[in-house]
């Protein structure tokens, strides 16, 4: 269809729709009937900027620029969808407002209502982001594996805010990082998840080469390195809920170059790692994703980690335990989590700065316990073998030998 055709189709409809008194979606309770609703006005909302795009092409400025006022004049409705608390209507408009944030990422100059809705669009998408209380994250279903992609469409708005607005974005997650770290004693766990979850995503909206987010731009690397050194002194490693104990490693790790710069905060947090908040917390989940994240950590940072290898062999002793199945041993970790730490073991030692004499010693004294555990399972495992070959013989003896 010709843009100028299509545009005059949409905003005729609008105006039936409007005159209506559909638009007062605040008045709505209708789940089912917004669902379907907020398809109708994203498909709009896209028509509308698919025509603006055409008529631009072919340089046509006027119809161009009244396709671009009927776009604006739908975003205070696509925001009041966006920010409903039924995250399909809010799913079924993210099309619409993309597609709006790459209008906006090509204009040369945004108007001051434009950079409102930039910053509208961002706090809704920071609050759609949160976990609802509801959310089962021990037996995770149907339910949490849908939120979490829809967690990814909002990943792809965060990042298109950042390619039209960085400053704006890393100001208004700075400003929700800051205050919620400041009182996270008192704060529900969601929004200290979602605090964090911020920090984190910010390293991919606003990406550089090889990670290097504390050099260049002097006021994005001041920005991210105050955050980062409130994380690991604010105490929230200690938040008793699993996603935000995950989310401060996850975060951590992501931002590990930080870690050169302020060498003074690797103590604390290779502690967390090493404690009840890490690889000894007692959900499973935690201890899995944590020694695969302790491996990384210690991979990328292996030249500060000198002055605590002793100590880092000592506390992961007991986890490097092995025990023959036949015992009923339980394990502290999993097979495929002792070997990350095995791994991470011995990445310590052969990077060190020991001497030699000093390293053969550490790893003797690594692998020694492991050599002792294997020699007593193939104890059990030969002599398993002897009585079973001895049972087979007998069986196929001619003699009855049982009566």
């Amino acid at each position: 269809m010709d843009p100028v055709d299509k545009m005059k189709l949409v905003e005729s409809l609008c105006q039936v729709l409007q005159s209506a008194g559909f638009f007062s979606i605040d008045r709505e309770e209708d789940v089912d009937f917004l669902a379907r609703f907020s398809k109708l006005v994203n498909g709009m909302g896209q028509s509308l900027i698919v025509s603006w795009t055409k008529l631009i092409k072919n340089g046509d400025i006027k119809n161009a620029q009244e396709a671009l006022q009927g776009t604006e004049t739908k975003v205070a409705l696509m925001l009041q969808l966006l920010i409903h608390e039924d995250d399909d209507i809010s799913s079924n408009i993210i099309g619409f407002c993309y597609d709006y944030l790459h209008i906006l990422k090509q204009l040369t100059v945004l108007s001051d209502q434009q950079k409102a809705n930039v910053e509208a669009i961002m706090l809704a998408v920071m609050k759609k982001l949160t976990y609802d209380e509801e959310y089962n994250f021990e037996n995770e279903g149907e339910d949490e594996a849908m939120f979490v992609e829809y967690r990814k469409q909002l990943k792809l708005l965060l990042d298109r805010l950042a390619q039209v607005s960085p400053e704006l974005l890393l100001a208004s997650v700075r400003r929700v990082f800051s205050s919620t770290l400041q009182n996270w004693q008192t704060t529900r766990f969601m929004e200290a998840e979602v605090a964090i979850r911020l920090l984190y995503m910010l390293a991919e909206a606003l990406p550089v080469s090889h990670g290097a987010h504390f050099s260049g731009d002097v006021s994005k690397a001041s920005a991210l390195q105050d955050m980062m050194r409130t994380l690991v002194t604010s105490g929230v490693s200690s938040y008793q809920h699993t996603s935000v104990t995950l989310e401060f490693f996850e975060t951590v790790v992501r931002y590990e170059k930080f870690f050169t710069v302020e060498p003074q905060h690797i103590p604390c947090v290779l502690m967390a790692f090493l404690d009840h908040r890490g690889l000894w917390h007692p959900s499973a989940k935690v201890q899995s994703r944590t020694a695969h994240l302790f491996s990384r950590f210690v991979k990328s940072l292996n030249k500060q980690m000198n002055p605590f290898i002793e100590d880092i062999l000592n506390r992961i002793q007991d986890l490097l335990e092995l025990s023959p199945p036949e015992n009923g041993y339980q394990s502290l970790l999993s097979s495929d989590n002792q070997l990350f730490i095995y791994e991470t073991a011995g990445v310590l030692i052969v990077n060190s700065e020991y001497p030699a004499e000093r390293k053969q010693a550490l790893m003797r004294n690594l692998l020694t316990p492991l050599m002792e555990k294997f020699k007593i399972v193939r104890k059990i495992d030969a002599g398993t073998g002897r009585r079973k070959a001895g049972i087979s013989s007998r069986l196929s003896q001619p003699c009855c030998w049982i009566c």
